[in-house]
């Protein structure tokens, strides 16, 4: 397991938001690198998690609260090889 993938297991769900999947803890700037690692546009992710671009940024910035869904889908996230 890589050090990103660890970090996207490990967080935290707010007590107040138990069940409703709000992440609290969450190193936004590790999804941002998590995707392009993965070879991803911000607008191709956006399209992958049915979001729009905008909102995806802004949970990348830490603008917005990540949810645990999206957390899943950035941790399913594979490197790609070869990178650029």
């Amino acid at each position: 397991m890589t050090a990103d993938n660890q970090t996207i297991t490990s967080l935290l769900v707010c007590p107040k938001c138990q069940g409703k999947g709000v992440i609290t803890t969450i190193d936004s700037d590790k999804l941002r690198r998590m995707r392009k690692a993965a070879g991803f546009t911000l607008r191709q992710m956006a399209r992958r998690l049915y979001f729009s671009a905008a909102y995806i940024s802004d949970i990348e910035l830490g603008r917005r609260n990540c949810t645990e869904n999206i957390a899943k889908v950035y941790k399913s996230l594979k490197p790609r090889k070869g990178k650029r």
